[in-house]
């Protein structure tokens, strides 16, 4: 019996074929039903939305996002996008670290430049349920750039 209110259930299903020669077979197959998504949680995350020059160690600077996922039925896969979902990168499944470097000086394979990013992280479970988390950071290490300063010669409140 289905229990809309229970996340998991079982059940099976009985079929007795007969042909037209009258033999008849009977098979019993189980089938599980999950519509519970998974739990996604965080132990490390964005503490900010802006990254700039004030957040940087000898011109580079990290954003790390770290966690862990679960499910009843066992976690399928977690991923990481950096572009709002349109490319994913597959983690580790049930504890999961990414970490991303931004910065003039910073190295490796994963450098991101100035700009707007929405990060997002997915867990999927095994019944290709999944759960999410966005966060949108804007990244700008370089300090304006001052062209020109005018002076105004209108006088002030005491005339001069």
């Amino acid at each position: 019996m289905f229990d809309k209110r229970l996340s998991l259930w079982a059940s099976n299903c009985l079929a007795s074929p007969i042909d037209e020669a009258g033999n008849s077979n009977t098979a019993t197959r189980w089938f599980w039903y999950d519509n519970a998504k998974p739990d996604l949680s965080f132990t490390q995350k964005p503490d900010k939305t802006i990254y700039n020059a004030d957040t940087l160690s000898a011109g580079a600077g990290t954003i790390t996002f770290a966690g862990t996922a679960s499910d009843t039925n066992g976690i399928e896969k977690v991923e990481f996008s950096k572009d709002g979902g349109t490319t994913w990168e597959t983690l580790a499944t049930e504890e999961w670290q990414k970490t991303v470097n931004y910065g003039s000086s910073a190295a490796g394979s994963d450098v991101l430049a100035d700009g707007q990013y929405t990060f997002i992280v997915k867990a999927t479970d095994k019944a290709e349920r999944s759960s999410s988390e966005s966060f949108s950071v804007t990244i700008d290490t370089k300090p304006p750039v001052v062209d020109s300063i005018v002076i105004k010669e209108e006088p002030n409140v005491n005339g001069w």
